[in-house]
């Protein structure tokens, strides 16, 4: 798990570069059908009888996260919000969710709200929705800095992002260990401020900021992220009892994708508004690819313009300590 993701944006650069973007979903089917032969094979058997499946909370969450989902991804196209498409779009989202409320406070629920009377669990739950709600958005920055300021290619531009997925890697394994001994209190804070001491370094790019540096500060990013995540989800099932545990994954992982959708509309309208109120005339074509010479003339205006996107990144990320404060220390 924590080797798995550091080639993933070199890989998805190369099958960008050469067979085109489509095959980035395609090359997911095998592993995907081989994850479902192994779970019906190795994963053992409940030894419990299972519940009866909520069809009417299926129905009413599926689809309100769906349309929120779809809402925030249109949101953040260039100028959507000011579509009023986009915002009856996310008003539809709410009201299948508010339903699913109403729903799951009177009966057994696909999601039982009631975890969230737990405050370690919804400490927990916080802080990991905060930190994707910052990292989505950091991983939609970087990428589009490359190409756009710098005019790398996607195989060059998944090199250089690189060394978040390593820095994760180192650090997943050692803040598994120090959680066990501390307590994720401890531990999470501190991936927090790492991350947090990473990003700040994205708020002073420029156009020739030095990769080096840029790569040293996007391996800060990943340890601080190996510190968070992880422990935060261990801290969230280690506030409820055992036969919670399978409800709590299903609340933490669809709040966690909700929160990713967040972060990625979040900053690419940071990012748009920042790059038209600098260069009207610029406008939408900014985000698109441009002829070196253009490239080079409005590089350093697009720089500042990620520099200020990064800033909202820092802001929202530093909200993650708030809850990150409240988890559990000691020893597990």
């Amino acid at each position: 798990m924590t080797v798995a993701p550091s080639p993933g944006p070199i890989v998805g650069g190369l099958i960008i570069s050469t067979a085109g973007w489509r095959w980035i979903f395609l090359v997911n089917l095998p592993p995907g059908l081989i994850a479902i032969v192994a779970a019906l094979f190795l994963l053992p058997r409940s030894a419990t009888r299972p519940t009866p499946l909520d069809v009417r909370g299926l129905f009413l969450l599926c689809a309100g996260v769906t349309v929120f989902v779809y809402g925030t991804a249109e949101a953040g196209r260039p100028g959507a919000l000011d579509s009023p498409r986009v915002w009856a779009v996310l008003g539809a989202a709410a009201v299948p969710i508010g339903l699913y409320v109403l729903h799951a406070r009177t009966r057994p629920a696909l999601i039982d709200i009631s975890l969230f009377r737990n405050r370690g669990f919804t400490a927990a739950v916080l802080t990991n929705v905060v930190v994707a709600i910052a990292l989505f958005g950091v991983l939609v920055l970087l990428p589009l800095y490359w190409q756009i300021v710098r005019g790398h290619g996607p195989l060059a531009t998944g090199l250089l992002l690189a060394p978040q997925a390593l820095g994760a890697a180192v650090a997943m394994p050692l803040a598994g260990r120090v959680t066990d001994r501390v307590g994720a209190g401890v531990v999470v804070p501190t991936g927090i401020v790492m991350g947090l001491a990473g990003t700040a370094a994205y708020t002073q790019i420029h156009a020739a900021t030095s990769p080096v540096l840029l790569a040293a500060a996007l391996f800060v990013i990943g340890l601080g992220l190996g510190a968070t995540i992880m422990p935060s989800m261990a801290a969230a099932y280690q506030a409820l009892p055992g036969h919670l545990i399978p409800q709590a994954t299903s609340a933490l992982n669809t709040l966690q994708r909700m929160g990713a959708s967040l972060g990625t509309t979040a900053l690419a309208v940071t990012l748009q508004h920042e790059i038209t109120a600098r260069s009207p005339e610029l406008g939408h074509a900014a985000l698109a690819p441009l002829p070196d010479e253009a490239r080079v003339q409005v590089a350093p205006l697009l720089a500042t313009a990620f520099g200020h996107a990064f800033w909202i990144a820092l802001a929202i990320g530093a909200l993650a300590l708030v809850p990150a404060l409240m988890l559990p220390r000691g020893k597990a």
